[in-house]
Formats: structure tokens, sequence, C-alpha cells
């Protein structure tokens, strides 16, 4: 199986059902007079405490990685920082930490258009810089997707992505280059919404089905067809994962404001708590 091009794919439908927070919706308990009082947020703070170290190291501690994110007018990303730990030192020094920033840009139709991003090491100094560029056909789908690595002698590509449609914009078919390799995406789908992926890279082969919907991994095949993965969701959180004779059980909890805006969300599995805490830094707009 090439695990280059497919783990991200099957992390991104992952994290997509296991997102964390989100508004308040039905079927929540809340009163139906209280659902239209969620406001937008300018900008907040994502906080995820991790756990480093181990047990048998003074050095083990919880320290926090975060995300802060800044919105525009109609509730889309603009900016995002992201500060994490460097684990590789982590035991020698103690926390250090390494930053992203991630800059958005939309197109006129309110596509994303471009997005910038630069790594910074954990004394402010500038060690990469990325940009992703987007197209689109006139019916505003989709069609490729492009990333340079850009340095002092200009740019460079390292990913190439196109992508083509049936009717009622459903995929077809996705072409992707990440340095010399190249993965071909056919996409076939089945009158219960669900979307069966054939992938080839080079002389590998492998498949997945997917939510049609919400891209959620459903089921992930070994190459005589049979089921290695299974996921299920509820409400578009994944709540068991089922590989061999192993299965994974999670749940989760959430903590809303009195504006109903998400500030605590919280994800178990097999004995563990993962917790992550938003705080809204700035003010609020209707």
């Amino acid at each position: 199986m090439k695990q280059a091009h497919q783990i991200p794919f099957i992390l991104a439908v992952i994290m997509s059902a296991a997102s964390g927070c989100r508004n308040n919706q039905a079927g929540d308990g809340l009163p139906e007079t209280e659902k239209h009082a969620v406001r937008r947020i300018v900008t907040e703070e994502i906080v995820r405490p991790v756990t480093t170290g181990d047990f048998n190291w003074p050095l083990l501690s919880l320290v926090e990685e975060k995300d802060i994110l800044e919105y525009d007018a109609e509730g889309r990303i603009v900016r995002k920082v992201s500060y994490y730990t460097d684990r590789k030192w982590l035991k020698i020094f103690g926390p250090t930490y390494k930053a992203t920033e991630t800059q958005h840009t939309y197109n006129d139709h309110g596509k994303p258009d471009r997005i910038r991003q630069r790594i910074f090491d954990n004394e402010g100094k500038m060690i990469s810089e990325y940009e992703t560029r987007f197209e689109y056909d006139a019916e505003g789908m989709k069609t490729g997707m492009t990333k340079y690595h850009i340095d002092g002698n200009g740019s460079s590509r390292i990913i190439l992505s196109e992508i083509s449609y049936y009717g009622e914009g459903r995929l077809r078919q996705r072409l992707t280059v990440i340095g010399n390799d190249t993965t071909y995406s056919a996409y076939t789908w089945k009158p219960d919404g669900t979307c069966l992926v054939n992938e080839r890279s080079g002389h590998e082969r492998s498949s997945y089905l997917i939510d049609g919907e919400s891209r959620n991994l459903l089921e992930l095949y070994a190459e005589d067809g049979t089921v290695r993965q299974k996921l299920e969701y509820r409400d578009g959180d994944l709540i068991r994962k089922t590989a061999g004779n192993r299965t994974w059980e999670y749940s989760y909890k959430r903590k809303y404001d009195k504006d109903n805006n998400c500030i605590r969300y919280s994800s178990y599995c097999n004995g563990r708590w993962v917790e992550t805490i938003r705080r809204h830094i700035q003010t609020f707009k209707d």
C-alpha cells in the first residue's frame, strides 16, 4: 500500500469527522429561541494541552500547543498562527516552541485563492516559506491546486493536483504529483451516497470507501479487497474504529459559553482523555 499519499488523506477525513468544537445545533438540549444567538468570533485562541516526556524522566510536564485564528467579516479564516513544541529537544532543554503563520486570501466568488505559509524556529527566524494556489472552472468548482516552496532563488513546485468531475459536482478523477511520485485517484459513486476511491501510484494500489457528503473515511481495504479498517460515526464524530480484532471506542464532551460558542472540547479513547480549549481573546460581532 502506498502510505506516502494515502495517510494524509485518511488523517484529513478522520479529523474532519472529529474536528472538535462546533456551534450548538438542534438536538443539543438548548431552547429553540437560543439557537440563533451565536455571534461571530473575530479572533480566538485554541489551546491543546500536550502531555510530554515519560514517567521515567523528571522533565515530564504538560505543555500547551496553540493556534491563534483571525477571521474576516464573512467568518472566513484569514490568518492562523500555530505554536507547537519541538519534541526533539524536549527532554534535554524542556519545552521549546516553533511557529507556523498561515495567511488565507479569497477570490471574488469567496473561494480560497492562495495560502501563504511561513515556518519559524524557536528564536523567531523564518526557516521555510510555502505558497498554495487554487484554480477553478466557470462553475466555481476547484480544478487544480499547486503548492510551491519559496526561497531566495524564487519558487519551486512541490505538489500539483488536478481534479475533474462528473455532473452535479461529484469527484471523478484526481491526479496528484508530489516530487517524482504521481498518484491517480478514481472515484466511483454508489446509490447510497458513498464513494469508492481507487488509487494507483507506480506499482502500488490502494482503495477505500468515503462518505460522499462529509468525505469521512468509512472503510480501508487490503489489496485482496478485504476490509482492513472500518470506521463508524455519529453526528459527524468518529465513535468507533475497528482493525482486525482490535477496536477503539471514542466519545466526546463539549462545553459552550453563553453565546453558544464552543469553548472546551474533550475526546476520549480507550482510557485517555484529550482536551482542547478555545479562548475567545478578542471581541465578538453579531
